[in-house]
């Protein structure tokens, strides 16, 4: 943080505005994503989301100036609202059911890490039928061609009987009762996870140790810790309990603890409130 300040500027705007563009461009990357997602297919709005990642890295680590810094924060969150849409998007779509969380969830660890074949669902919508099933035969393997069949079936008669039907209307999300209720589950996951306060830590956390009295190396320390448990946890839940036990009870089981470990953490900043002469530090550790 002081080489930063030295380089670019020590005002507290400048750093919310590096944090906030960045936010802002995911937003704008993911409002895009699905219109590419359909126009392109998953495959190439992942490389187009790779090509926004890798510029909007070279402009940040490269940037001589502010302004080239928040431009390239621009660009980067672009290509991550990209990205985070369309990757999760196309692993569930590509994954065997049997093992489609892990799948899914291991998009959390490795990213950037793949290996990218045709979408299969996407050729269906765009009635490349014979090419999509050569791609479930390629994905099941050797051996699998009775379950590759089924599986493509399947999916084949449920995107024809989604098509006579579909429709590209934003009013469509909230038409019916079912319908709401989806994108209110959807929209609403999304947004109470940012309520959590997840960004602040992992942008702000050092600066937070701070002003708790936790100064220096420790606190770039307990920020490494709280980044590492994060994948840790990630890669033994989806290994051996999201395949198993689905997906509400562990949605349930964190909103729960989320509402336990945060109403513990306001009340100790409540009683010891950082930077008070009266506060507890220890308290607050």
């Amino acid at each position: 943080m002081d080489r930063y300040k030295a380089h670019f500027t020590s005002s507290t705007s400048i750093e919310g505005a590096v944090v906030s563009t960045f936010n802002g461009g995911c937003f704008f990357g993911s409002l895009g994503a699905g219109w590419a997602n359909d126009k392109f297919g998953r495959k190439r709005t992942i490389q187009i989301g790779c090509i926004f990642a890798l510029w909007g890295g070279a402009m940040q680590s490269g940037a001589s100036n502010v302004a080239t810094l928040l431009v390239g924060r621009i660009i980067g969150g672009i290509a991550i609202g990209v990205l985070s849409m369309t990757v999760p998007l196309y692993n569930t779509e590509i994954a065997p059911p049997k093992n489609r969380g892990f799948l899914v969830g291991l998009t959390q660890q490795m990213l950037g890490i793949g290996f990218i074949v045709a979408n299969w669902r996407w050729l269906l919508e765009v009635n490349r039928d014979e090419e999509a099933k050569q791609v479930v035969y390629q994905l099941h393997g050797k051996g699998n061609e009775e379950a590759a069949e089924l599986e493509y079936r399947e999916m084949h008669d449920t995107i024809k009987a989604e098509a006579l039907v579909r429709t590209r209307k934003l009013s469509a999300l909230w038409s019916t009762r079912p319908m709401s209720r989806r994108t209110f589950v959807a929209v609403g996951v999304q947004v109470f996870c940012q309520f959590t306060g997840i960004n602040v830590i992992n942008y702000f956390g050092p600066t937070m140790y701070e002003s708790l009295g936790v100064t220096g190396s420790k606190a770039l320390l307990v920020q490494g810790i709280y980044g590492a448990v994060g994948p840790i946890a990630n890669i033994i839940f989806i290994i051996f309990l999201l395949d198993r036990v689905g997906r509400k009870k562990p949605l349930i089981f964190g909103a729960s603890s989320f509402v336990v470990t945060f109403s513990i953490l306001a009340a100790i900043v409540a009683t010891n409130p950082p930077d008070s002469p009266s506060s507890n530090q220890a308290a607050q550790r």
